[in-house]
């Protein structure tokens, strides 16, 4: 837990958390597997875009629950734009 609270609050991530608003902006979808992308104003007005990764759960107390296995930010271009990745 404390590694993933540390991971949490690092300038990578911190956008996450009580931030102004989120949308999603683009979304894959192959069998069980999921890529969605999220953008997120954060707190201090700034734009974020991170990937989540999903996996469709097939056994076990959450089956057919979507489940993150992982959450990548993009790194912005040097003009501030997000850089375009194709999910």
């Amino acid at each position: 837990m404390e590694n993933f609270a540390r991971i949490v609050k690092s300038p990578a991530y911190s956008p996450l958390l009580n931030n102004r608003s989120s949308s999603i902006v683009g979304c894959e979808v192959k069998g069980d597997q999921a890529k969605v992308g999220v953008k997120i104003v954060a707190a201090d007005g700034r734009e974020w875009t991170y990937i989540f990764i999903l996996s469709k759960q097939n056994q076990g107390d959450f089956i057919n629950c979507w489940m993150t296995d992982g959450v990548v930010p993009l790194k912005k271009a040097e003009d501030g734009s997000d850089q375009r990745v194709t999910i």
